[in-house]
């Protein structure tokens, strides 16, 4: 499954018909080099060619009547565009929705289904989902299939090992057994390597693809959203410094109370949870199933104490939200428990926000998103261009409006300045 920010470029291209003659070019090219290199020629440009191409590589062309473009070039403007992290190759494939494979590559697919090796691991793993998995890849051409090819054409002897070891992890991760481990741990297990599978390794990369397959899930785009795959399949990366600052949770193991957590409860006490300890428990229960949710720590520590009073859990996501946040409320919501979030109207913040309330939907609702909040407490702090383009993919319809008048006046409103607004009424 490709990325959102794979289909959007694409359809960014799409919907400008003056590429499509490069990009045919290019692919083209790409087949015949088997890289990213070379130049691509094209004659009698049309207008909207012109236009498409002065807009995109930030070059006058508007009386060209031709233009030699190289691939290297495309390339660096995409990185320089919203598009950066989309590769060249990536796009071709979804742009002509179809695979774009070097010619080379070509005649050595006809015969890789063939080679020893791959049916060695295949008959290794007969009747698992690892069998399942590399079959996939070879009859539909997708997942990890760029990745098989260029990790055989580099070193077959090697590569070998790399998916031998990732299938037998396929069938040992620990989710299958209700169990959450270390990765490094893991990894030494079936390799002994800790790192072996580490996020910017190959043998990574192929987990990775592996357990989006088991799951339905697509490719990572970040090490937050790879921390939370591996997490699915039982894996934990940084189990202990990934933590979640909260107070007032009930949390059952086994069905029973936690005594740990049930001590901190009864004495409101604020705590860190690491996600080895979020991973050690079955069900989170906030005891009148509202969670109050904010940004910054000064904050949290305000309302610690009202929170008390009113026995609502509190949680902090100390800026961006890590896993041990997303654990922690998706096993609230899971009880029962709704959401309330509060946050920096900023660009940082809303984008929290927005991500937030895709992920939680009706689960939540946003508190101090209105312009009244915004106008009444915005402060004088300057927020760059780049800052400001970065709210242009916010979707959620009451944080655009913010983000408009934001990008209005060019100022954030910080949770400090406004939190009384929000959350006086609340606790009276």
């Amino acid at each position: 499954m490709e990325s959102r920010g794979l289909r959007e470029c694409a359809e960014y291209f799409h919907n400008n018909k003056g590429f499509h003659r490069l990009l045919l070019q290019i692919k083209n090219k790409y087949e015949a080099l088997g890289r990213v290199g070379g130049f691509v020629q094209l004659g009698a440009l049309k207008s909207e060619e012109r236009e498409a191409f002065s807009a995109f590589f930030r070059k006058d062309y508007s009386k060209s009547i031709e233009a030699r473009i190289s691939l290297a070039s495309f390339q660096k403007c995409l990185d320089n565009s919203r598009f950066n992290g989309v590769s060249l190759p990536e796009l071709l494939e979804v742009y002509f929705e179809s695979p774009v494979i070097a010619n080379k590559d070509k005649r050595f697919l006809k015969e890789v289904v063939k080679n020893d090796f791959i049916i060695d691991i295949a008959l290794e793993y007969e009747g698992t989902n690892a069998e399942e998995w590399l079959l996939d890849i070879f009859t539909r051409k997708n997942n990890a299939y760029l990745t098989v090819l260029g990790g055989y054409n580099e070193s077959d002897e090697r590569f070998q090992k790399e998916l031998s070891a990732v299938c037998k992890a396929m069938v040992q991760l620990p989710f299958q057994y209700n169990q959450y481990r270390s990765l490094p741990l893991f990894a030494a297990d079936i390799t002994k390597d800790p790192h072996a599978f580490d996020l910017n390794t190959r043998a990574g990369r192929l987990l990775q693809y592996a357990i989006g397959w088991l799951f339905s899930k697509k490719f990572p785009d970040n090490p937050e959203e790879k921390a939370e795959l591996y997490y699915l399949a039982g894996l934990m990366i940084d189990e202990l410094s990934n933590q979640v600052l909260c107070c007032g949770f009930e949390a059952y193991a086994d069905g029973a109370p936690h005594s740990g957590w049930l001590a901190f409860t009864a004495k409101w006490q604020p705590v860190s949870i690491p996600l080895a300890a979020l991973s050690q428990v079955s069900q989170i229960v906030a005891p009148k199933e509202e969670v109050i949710v904010v940004e910054n720590p000064s904050i949290f520590s305000l309302l610690s104490e009202p929170c008390r009073k009113k026995q609502t859990a509190l949680v902090c996501t100390l800026g961006q939200p890590n896993l041990a946040v997303y654990i922690l409320l998706d096993m609230a919501v899971k009880s029962g428990a709704r959401l309330f979030y509060s946050g920096d109207l900023d660009p940082e913040g809303l984008l929290i926000a927005d991500r937030l309330k895709t992920r939680y939907g009706e689960s939540l609702e946003l508190q101090g998103y209105s312009t009244d909040v915004y106008y009444q407490s915005v402060s004088n702090v300057l927020l760059s261009e780049s800052r400001i383009k970065k709210m242009q993919s916010i979707r959620e319809p009451n944080l655009q409006i913010v983000a408009q008048a934001i990008a209005e006046t060019g100022k954030a409103a910080y949770q400090e300045a406004f939190q009384h607004m929000v959350f006086d009424s609340w606790f009276k």
